[in-house]
């Protein structure tokens, strides 16, 4: 993280102490994060991060071309998927990127895992 300075971090079974190691990490404050409910039962859950335009990257090439790209959190959020068997959701982010609205978005998917329950794991719907 600290080499490369990605614009958007999306990470899926990050752990509480996983995200306290993270957020005493020196580039921790360099991002604005979105965190999916903390209070989730279970014991991971995903997270968001979005490099804050304030800091600086160096302008040698990458991705973008060597031209610094300034981007900015507008939005975020989380949609829980409501058909959810393992309380899973959207983690989401609307993203000034210059004159562009960019929207990055990242969750966990369930296994299908038997035994299926509920309607999101049954027929039609299902394939």
């Amino acid at each position: 993280i600290i080499s490369h300075q990605p614009h958007v971090i999306c990470l899926q079974e990050v752990t509480h102490n996983i995200h306290k190691i993270f957020a005493r990490s020196s580039w921790w404050s360099k991002y604005t994060s979105i965190v999916e409910r903390e209070s989730h039962p279970i014991p991971y859950f995903t997270l968001l991060l979005v490099r804050k335009a304030s800091s600086p990257t160096s302008a040698s090439g990458g991705a973008s071309g060597g031209r610094e790209i300034k981007c900015k959190a507008k939005q975020g959020g989380e949609q829980p998927f409501q058909n959810s068997q393992m309380g899973r959701s959207l983690l989401f982010a609307g993203i000034q990127a210059g004159d562009t609205l960019v929207q990055v978005a990242t969750s966990h998917l369930e296994s299908p895992i038997p035994p299926f329950k509920g309607e999101a794991m049954q027929g039609k719907r299902r394939q």
